[in-house]
């Protein structure tokens, strides 16, 4: 029994207007209302930060230079006196394991006084500095800093809302919550007055002001510069203008110049809805969503290669056939493969979605646009191409068959 063959060509016509309407609809809206870039593409600050109490300080008074440094074996506290001599005293963890201990080994360095701030029963490796703080001591404290004494997690969304005062703000979660560490990206509005010092500045007294001074420790920080930003802009979008290039390379060699033509401008109508959608919804572009313009243009152009396949299939099937009757026949018989991959995907899509915070839900939100686009323009857009370039011809015509009948 020969399946009912579903007529989507005269579909054609309404798909047309209707995404010549959203064209012009959607480049007024990019014009009125404007992109809004993320810290990854503006210049800015990125600093990681982690939460968690200071539970040793550490002062110098002398006339001597002393330094602090760190690693994985223990602590070592170099001392250079006014004849450029060194020495070196080091506490290792595998004979001062806590910073009690570390208390009453550093008593024999004159001058150096190492204060608790917290239990004296907290591991001394577990101590960790902040990369804002200089390693020479003085009589200015260098603060030491533990998770040991934190039990309570701290979730990204938390902080976010704590910090929401702060505009071009955006904070993402570093492992688990049990870490509290976090990676702050405060966009800079203003280039012309704004730096390095003056972004962290703002940062600082927001979580001095929020958690209290000695509750944090910069484990890094860096600048963006306008002119950094700039190249990323420029590199993401020859990124995404390759990545279609070689899709019609890769689409022209393997069927015909229209077949790739058609492909291309179904996988620019997704790539445009992506982008329209993100401008309406007020959603920065950053890499997460470049990455998120990438994943649709290699599903999409896969959904569109395999009707592809079937199109070229039923042209030596039925090589009399007029090609319009072939593209319907073709489009009814992938029908369900797309639509029942697409909602599959959708689905894994959407509980990363529903239960994810910030850039990842970025990324989520802008897939599913993406993947609902890519099966409308499979099945629409592709076809309308092939339509206006061979819909009157016979099934022979189309693609000529390499192997003889």
């Amino acid at each position: 029994i020969m399946k009912k063959i579903y007529k989507v060509s005269k579909l054609f016509t309404a798909t047309i207007i209707f995404y010549a309407l959203f064209l012009v609809a959607g480049v007024a809206l990019i014009f009125v209302k404007g992109v809004q870039k993320g810290v990854d593409f503006q210049s800015g600050l990125v600093a990681k930060v982690r939460f968690a109490p200071t539970v040793l300080a550490l002062t110098y008074e002398g006339t001597d230079s002393v330094t602090f440094s760190q690693d994985t074996r223990g602590i070592h506290i170099v001392t250079t006196s006014i004849n450029a001599e060194n020495k070196t005293e080091s506490f290792l963890f595998s004979e001062y394991k806590t910073v009690g201990d570390f208390i009453a080994g550093s008593t024999r360095i004159v001058g150096l006084k190492a204060e608790s701030k917290g239990a004296d029963s907290v591991s001394l490796a577990s101590l960790f500095t902040s990369s804002t703080e200089g390693t020479r001591l003085s009589s200015k404290a260098l603060n030491l800093y533990s998770l040991e004494p934190v039990s309570t997690p701290l979730s990204a969304d938390s902080v976010r809302k704590s910090l929401s005062d702060i505009s071009g703000l955006t904070v993402q979660q570093v492992g688990e919550e049990a870490l509290r560490t976090f990676q702050f990206r405060l966009a800079d509005n203003d280039p012309a007055k704004n730096t390095s010092d003056n972004l962290k500045s703002i940062l600082t007294a927001a979580l001095v002001k929020t958690y209290g001074a000695g509750n944090f420790a910069y484990l890094s920080s860096d600048f963006m510069g306008s002119q950094f930003s700039a190249a990323l802009v420029q590199q993401s979008a020859l990124l995404v203008f390759f990545s279609i290039v070689l899709i019609f390379l890769y689409v022209m060699v393997r069927f015909k110049w229209n077949f790739s033509l058609a492909a291309i401008v179904a996988l620019m109508f997704d790539t445009f809805t992506m982008v329209v959608y993100m401008v309406l919804m007020r959603m920065e572009f950053s890499t997460f969503t470049v990455a998120a313009l990438l994943t649709i243009i290699g599903y999409s152009v896969n959904d569109t290669v395999v009707m592809f396949d079937r199109i070229r299939e039923n042209t030596r099937l039925f090589p009399d056939m007029i090609g319009r009757d072939i593209i319907d026949k073709s489009i009814t018989e992938v029908f369900g493969r797309s639509v029942i991959t697409t909602v599959t995907t959708i689905a894994a899509v959407l509980i990363l979605f529903l239960f994810t915070e910030g850039s990842t839900r970025d990324f989520a939100n802008v897939l599913l646009v993406g993947l609902i686009s890519g099966v409308i323009t499979t099945l629409l857009i592709a076809p309308i191409i092939l339509d206006r370039t061979c819909g009157a011809k016979r099934g022979q015509e189309i693609i000529k068959s390499k192997v003889a009948a």
